[in-house]
Formats: C-alpha cells, structure tokens, sequence
C-alpha cells in the first residue's frame, strides 16, 4: 500500500519554504486575479464527452490526499451542474475526494454560465438549445437557472452596450438620422417595440429605444410616439439637423414641434403609394391604359426627388411636367422633360380631357400629394433601418416568440452590437478577383435582383461580452 508524506512530516524534514510573491502579484487587486481566472477559463476549448468514458477516466484517478492508487477509488455520488458533472469518490484508504468536469466561478458551473451567455450571443433560445440537448442527451442548465442568469447578465451587458454606443457616437457625428419603429408582433396587439436612430450615410446605429406596452397603458400604438420622444433628446445632444423617417403620422406628429430638425420621409413608401394611386384608378374600365403608366410614374417621382436637391419649386415644377410628358410634349412654355427622345414612347398618350388623362391629372395634382412633396425635397429612405431590422434584429428577437422584457432589451443590445461592429465587411471575392454576385427573383415583382455577398461576419467584441457577463 502506498502512503503519501503528510504536510506534517514535510514540515519536520525541513522542506522548501514557499516563494515570496514578486511585487506585480503583490500589487494585483481580487477584481484582476478574477479576470486572470477568466481569461484562462474562458480561452479553454470544449469537448462532448460519453459519460461512460468520464466515469472510468475518473475511476483511474489518484487520490488527492494520500495518492493510492486508482484500483481502490470507487465512485459514491454524481451530480450535474449545467453543462457539467462532478463526482465524489472515495480511496482506498477512505479519504474523500471530489471532482469536477468544469470549473466553478461564483457558486456556479462556469460551462453553464457560458452555455446561457452564448445562447443568448448567437440569437438562440432556451426552448432551441434545451430541446438539442434532450435529443443529444446532453447536460444543459434548466429553465429556472437559463433566466435566472439572463437576468443577471442584463446590467452587465447594458453597461458594455452603453460604452460601445457612446463610442459610435464620438467616432460617428450624425448629422443626417434615420429613424424607424419594429414592433415585436404584428397588428395591434403589440406588448414591445423597438426604435432605430440611424446614421444615414455611415449606417451606424447611434441611439436606440426599447418599449414595454406597460409604460403606455397598454397602448400599442403609441408605443413608436412615445420611443420617439425619448430619443429625441439624445438626438439634439447629437445635433442632428434632419431625421429621416417613414410616412407615420405617429412620427409626423412627434417632429411637428422641432423646428431646428428638418423631417424628411422615405421615397420607397410615397412611391408605393403613388403606384397604388395610378393602379386604383385604371380599374375604371374607361382609364385601362394608367396601368401601363403606374412604374413609369414612380421613376418619375424619385428622378425628381434626386434632380432637385432639397429645392422645393423644382420639385414642385418638375412633378408637375409629367402632365406635359403623358401626352407626348417635351417642351413647354415653363420647362422641359430630361430623358432621352425615345423614353416611354411605346406607351399609350394620356391626352388633356379624355377620361384616362382627367384621371391621371386628378392623381398627379392630388392636394395632399402635393402637400407632402417638401418631405421628398432631399431623396432619402430607411432602407437600411429596415434592412436591420429584417435580417439582423429579426435573427436575435423573432417575432414568433414572445419574450420578457429583460430578453428582449438583450437581444436588442446584442443585435445592434451585431451591426456595429459588422459595417466596414469588404465584399467577398472569387478565386479570379471578381466579387461574388447573387440573384434573387422578388415575389412582389416577379423581377431579378443582384446583390453582393459579403464577406463572412467577424464578432471580436464577443469575448469582451464574456469578461463584462461575469
């Protein structure tokens, strides 16, 4: 049988003393000996073990106090801690030992903690990686323990999420905003809604508010009014000079008392409505030819948006020549159209008193229509809001899911981290130099569409997240 010497015995012999610690370890507070840990923790890579291979590599172990050998250990008690598993066994010579497959960091399994907080980094949920790990038969944290955590990991996050914002701010000088709301569920039973402020040309997002149903009397619909509010003090700390916005009265009316900001609304949405206008109208069996006209129309309407530059006559001028340019007149008294000779020459003319061109007229000169053109002075869109909120935010935050308010504003802060960080992506190229293009058929209209694929994300703040969770 062998025995191991006792400290005791170590002692009489006169064995080493131990090393005084150097002065930079002297000077390391508790908070760096933690992110020490961390960083060693966190660095180490991940293996699927079979519990059956663990429980016989574990039976082989010596033991800590005496160091007999593994023949005489025999297990005596195992117990899981998400996403790992720890032993209690017994040598030979009856001393205790334990051991763990993962290390410990606040009273909790480490792996587990990493476990939740990747769950929530990689857009996943609870219900998605519970139901992986069943059919693997794998050790993941229960339910009550995954948001129990979340909800310790939302300060943390919040306040890392808080210094980045700042930082995109500094580095962004917004002068140009666009702003748009997503609401997590369609229709009017909405319970949370989230609110972009983005910079039009970089496309950093540089503000954001979250909304709860509650803090609006359970009001779904003023949910955008109210974000919209709240935001627009970070935005005159900003000194923005235009937000750029949809055609919500909603928004409309919060911007209708800032008169150091001037609002424009998106061309896409106007111009949808425009189509909508001509197509409406070529139902009436006596004006079948304004069908024709209905794209020709909306290019019409973002030609001049683009030529006229924030010039609110040349707008109006300019609109109102397509009059001219449906019957086939080029050049009038006031102006002219500036196409090529041939545009639009297969089309049918909507000559000045049939019933077809009354009808055009009437849509054209529509009172409201022209009332809201000086929102269209400057080109702009919210594409790009929208482009996030429908590929990025959609990813971390499905609408199909319902979530707390403390896992929504997580997703939300981890989604626009996402985009952040992701901006400057280069486009990605094939093995002769040419950037890879992709084609997609448009179900609204049936057309082709290229694209560029980019190049594969990079998500170098994720182990900062890491450190600030813990």
């Amino acid at each position: 049988m062998y025995e191991g010497n006792s400290s005791e015995e170590e002692d009489e012999e006169g064995g080493d003393e131990p090393d005084e610690p150097d002065e930079e370890e002297q000077l390391r507070t508790p908070n760096e000996y933690a992110k020490m840990f961390l960083n060693a923790a966190i660095a180490d890579k991940r293996y699927i073990v079979d519990e059956t291979v663990l429980v016989n590599t574990v039976k082989r172990l010596p033991c800590d106090n005496c160091g007999a050998p593994a023949l005489g250990v025999t297990l005596t008690k195992k117990s899981t801690a998400g996403g790992g598993v720890r032993f209690e066994y017994y040598c030979m010579n009856q001393h205790k030992n334990t051991w763990s497959s993962t290390r410990w960091y606040g009273a909790k399994s480490l792996t587990g903690q990493l476990l939740v907080l990747c769950t929530l980094l990689a857009g996943l949920t609870y219900h998605q990686m519970a139901q992986f790990a069943k059919f693997l038969q794998l050790a993941f944290p229960a339910r009550s323990t995954f948001f129990k955590l979340q909800r310790l990991f939302y300060k943390p996050l919040k306040t890392y999420y808080s210094k980045s914002m700042e930082e995109t701010r500094t580095q962004t000088r917004a002068k140009v905003v666009a702003v748009d709301t997503r609401f997590d569920s369609p229709g009017y039973c909405a319970s949370k809604a989230t609110t972009v402020f983005m910079e039009y040309d970089t496309k950093a997002i540089v503000h954001a508010e979250f909304c709860d149903h509650r803090s609006t009397n359970r009001q779904s619909a003023t949910m955008e009014y109210h974000n919209i509010q709240r935001g627009l003090p970070a935005m005159k700390d900003l000194q923005v000079e235009e937000i750029v916005s949809d055609a919500s009265s909603v928004i409309k009316a919060a911007l209708g008392e800032e008169d150091t900001i001037f609002h424009s609304m998106d061309l896409w949405h106007k111009g949808k409505n425009i189509a909508e206008m001509v197509l409406t109208g070529a139902k009436n069996k006596d004006c079948r030819a304004l069908k024709k006209w209905a794209k020709p129309t909306v290019a019409h309407f973002w030609s001049c948006a683009v030529a006229c530059k924030g010039d609110q006559e040349k707008m109006d001028r300019r609109w109102a020549g397509l009059l001219w340019h449906v019957q086939g007149i080029h050049e009038w008294t006031v102006g002219r159209c500036h196409h090529a000779p041939d545009k639009d020459a297969s089309l049918p003319l909507l000559i000045e008193g049939s019933p077809d061109g009354e009808a055009f007229r009437k849509i054209i000169m529509n009172p409201n229509l022209l009332a809201s053109l000086e929102y269209y002075s400057r080109a702009r869109h919210t594409s790009s809001v929208e482009n996030f909120f429908s590929h990025t935010l959609l990813h971390y935050a499905p609408k199909r899911i319902q979530f707390s308010y403390d896992g929504y504003c997580i997703r939300n802060m981890i989604a626009i981290l996402d985009h952040n960080h992701n901006l400057t992506r280069a486009d990605q190229l094939s093995s002769n130099g040419n950037p890879y293009i992709n084609c997609q058929l448009s179900r609204r209209t049936k057309e082709w569409v290229a694209y560029k694929r980019m190049e594969a994300k990079e998500y170098s703040y994720i182990p900062d997240n890491y450190m600030c969770a813990h």
